[in-house]
């Protein structure tokens, strides 16, 4: 690393691509916070691409840097305005920094199932998860015929889906 950091310095036309190799060979080394520190200094300075700002937005979610992952995520719908993935790991980070159980992440899963709606493939395979989200919110504030109606389209796509099948056991179906 501290010699990359000398060649930055000699030869500053090759920081983005210096950047992009630390990168990855920290996330090959598992050290994710030390790549996402590293892919922020990148981003101020070099043109991304919607990839790198992809792997950067999955990175984070799955390393469980959520508010990091927030932030990739609308940085990659900038890019992508359709991108189902975006909106996938910004609804799933959103839930996760939801402590106090607000639903927060709500409106970012109806964009998903909008996206769905309009015959995005990629979107109708995360469309499970949106609607038990759904189903648990309109349950939380007792609307039990929406909450069943988002279980029953889970069910219609996964019969199996065993949080959709217990969530309407406990509604009383």
């Amino acid at each position: 690393t501290k010699m990359y950091s000398e060649v930055m310095k000699i030869d500053t036309s090759k920081k983005c691509s210096i950047l992009g190799d630390l990168i990855k060979m920290n996330y090959d080394a598992r050290k994710y916070k030390e790549g996402l520190d590293l892919f922020d200094e990148r981003a101020k300075s070099c043109d991304l691409k919607s990839l790198d700002i992809f792997y950067a937005m999955y990175w984070a979610q799955s390393s469980k840097q959520y508010a990091r992952a927030i932030i990739y995520s609308d940085a990659y719908l900038a890019k992508v305005p359709d991108g189902a993935d975006g909106y996938l790991y910004k609804a799933i980070s959103i839930n996760e920094l939801d402590t106090a159980n607000t639903f927060a992440a709500r409106e970012t899963y109806e964009k998903l199932i909008a996206l769905a709606e309009k015959g995005d493939a990629r979107a109708k395979s995360f469309v499970p998860r949106a609607y038990n989200y759904l189903g648990s919110y309109y349950g939380s504030i007792n609307d039990l015929v929406k909450a069943k109606e988002y279980f029953q389209k889970t069910l219609a796509i996964d019969p199996a889906d065993k949080f959709a099948l217990s969530s309407m056991q406990q509604l009383g179906n």
